[in-house]
């Protein structure tokens, strides 16, 4: 049996994306918290800070932050949609990808299976 497109929304698709791209992204975690850790080794091992000077820049750096957000604020809808349809895509691919290792399986032979009537679990008894 093989399954097309249609049998799945859109939202499923994402889904499988988004969990690939993060899937993808933790396999660097590793890498990414070692150079992090490294960086801040290297900046507070200075022993000659200006804090005055630090929480200055730290002041002057969150006030253009927040300018360049709310300045970006505004194409944040089409971004967000866009990017939707890539994790749609790439969810699409990835479930493409999997059916066709299912499609590809053949069936053992000489196993056959009968099903019978369903019966209400308060009938078994």
């Amino acid at each position: 049996m093989s399954m097309n497109r249609t049998e799945f929304p859109a939202p499923f698709y994402a889904a499988a994306g988004a969990g690939d791209v993060a899937y993808q992204q933790l396999r660097r975690l590793p890498e990414l918290a070692n150079r992090t850790a490294d960086q801040l080794r290297q900046r507070f091992a200075t022993p000659e800070r200006d804090l005055n000077a630090e929480l200055a820049r730290l002041r002057e750096s969150a006030q253009r932050s927040r300018e360049a957000l709310l300045a970006r604020a505004v194409t944040v809808q089409d971004r967000t949609v866009a990017g939707y349809r890539r994790l749609v895509a790439r969810g699409e691919r990835v479930m493409a990808d999997r059916l066709a290792m299912v499609d590809d399986r053949t069936e053992p032979s000489g196993i056959e299976v009968e099903v019978g009537p369903v019966q209400p679990a308060a009938d078994r008894n």
